[in-house]
This record gives C-alpha cells, sequence and structure tokens, in this order.
C-alpha cells in the first residue's frame, strides 16, 4: 500500500524496492483532523511523519499569535530535524 506512495517522496525515491518494502513495513497510519495539533514546539521528537493525504501547516507563535511557516502537501515530510539532531 505503502510502496507506491514512496516512490513519489523525493528523499526516499532513490531507494531501491526491497529498502522501500522495509520502510513502508514500518509506517503506522495516524489519521488527524483540522486543527489537530501533530507536534508541538520543544517536544521531544522521535517520530519522522509523512503526509499520505491532505495537507498540514507548521505554525509558530509570533508576537502573540500563530502565524504559518510552512505548508505540507502529499509527499512532504517532517519531524526529521529531531531524529537527526536529537533536540526537542
Amino acid at each position: 500500500m505503502y510502496e507506491d506512495f514512496l516512490k513519489k517522496v523525493p528523499l526516499l525515491s532513490s531507494m531501491d524496492a526491497y529498502e522501500r518494502l522495509a520502510i513502508a513495513d514500518a509506517f503506522i497510519k495516524e489519521n488527524f483532523k483540522k486543527g489537530d495539533h501533530v507536534i508541538n514546539e520543544g517536544e521531544v521528537g522521535n517520530v519522522l511523519y509523512f503526509v499520505y493525504e491532505g495537507t498540514a501547516d507548521a505554525s509558530k507563535k509570533i508576537e502573540g499569535h500563530d502565524k504559518v511557516v510552512m505548508s505540507y502537501k502529499e509527499g512532504d515530510y517532517f519531524g526529521e530535524r529531531a531524529l537527526l539532531k536529537k533536540e526537542p
């Protein structure tokens, strides 16, 4: 189910079929509704998220208001910085 999706993710497109299958087997699908928070700034991150369907926005509190600083679409990913740098 996820192997075809992974072919479309630029970060993973150069992997061979076996590598993509191994990653696909590790996927856990989570559903979020509009307005749900997937990650909150400052939390310890231990998950890499892929946008399988729909969109997501990253926002930051600036001058007391939430401001969208990044928008994600299908095939995009986030959460990698916490994994790579081992920081919130």
